[in-house]
């Protein structure tokens, strides 16, 4: 399908980050180029320190290969350090504007905790059973992104609620906290607060550095190439972040 899909189109340029997505259209692509039946180019972006399978195969092959972290070109040395794209509208807000929004006091200390769109169980359980020490400063407010993950094996806004309410706190402790299923917009969220508690993704990574705040990482174990755990430690050796590790 591949093969016919690039027959048809013609493309000029193809973009591909990875991942059994790009692989089908890539490996048609050197198949095609090699019976020089198209003149597309390839460029290859490899979005975590630590190279995929895929792109450590198609990157030597690809016209250009882009990397997100200067570290990964001991395992692609023809790339270049291109970083990683981020929205304008990330760094568009003021923390004063975006505390206004959110009704949170300009001298507040705000932690946000989020583990991805669909949420971590780690982050989430981990942060419920800390609230009590947490909300202990009056000046401390908490924003939680629970995640939409609704399994069998874990509900995520359920669980969590759950864990809330069964917490012995104070009507005001409780005003200082607010758990959402998705942070949409993330750019306000990230402009109100102090701290980042997240995930080792390379996007989430680079979206907290571009916002420079303080971030604690805490990369999911277990991933392909452990690249979470990579990405977390690129960070933490440049001064950047924090890193605890799941067990």
């Amino acid at each position: 399908q591949s093969i016919l899909i690039l027959r048809r189109y013609q493309p000029h340029a193809i973009i591909a980050t990875g991942g059994y997505v790009s692989a089908p259209i890539l490996l048609a692509w050197v198949l095609l180029r090699r019976l020089k039946l198209t003149q597309a180019r390839a460029f290859v972006h490899e979005s975590n320190l630590m190279p995929g399978r895929l792109n450590l195969l198609i990157g030597k092959l690809a016209d250009r290969t882009g990397v997100s972290f200067e570290e990964s070109r001991r395992y692609l040395p023809q790339a270049e350090f291109v970083g990683y794209p981020v929205r304008k509208e990330m760094v568009g807000i003021t923390q004063a504007e975006a505390r206004g929004r959110l009704n949170i006091p300009l001298d507040a200390r705000v932690v946000l905790a989020f583990g991805g769109s669909q949420g971590a169980r780690t982050i989430n359980r981990a942060l419920i059973d800390a609230l009590p020490r947490l909300l202990q400063d009056p000046k401390m407010w908490v924003i939680h992104g629970v995640g939409r993950l609704d399994s069998p094996s874990y509900r995520a806004e359920h669980d969590t609620q759950s864990r809330f309410s069964a917490l012995s706190l104070s009507e005001e402790q409780r005003k200082r906290y607010s758990m959402h299923t998705y942070l949409d917009p993330i750019e306000e969220y990230y402009a109100a607060a102090d701290l980042v508690v997240g995930r080792g993704g390379a996007g989430t990574l680079t979206e907290m550095a571009v916002c420079g705040l303080a971030a604690l990482i805490i990369p999911k174990a277990n991933l392909p190439g452990d690249h979470q755990v990579r990405n977390a430690r690129a960070l933490q050796d440049n001064g950047a972040a924090d890193v605890v590790y799941e067990h």
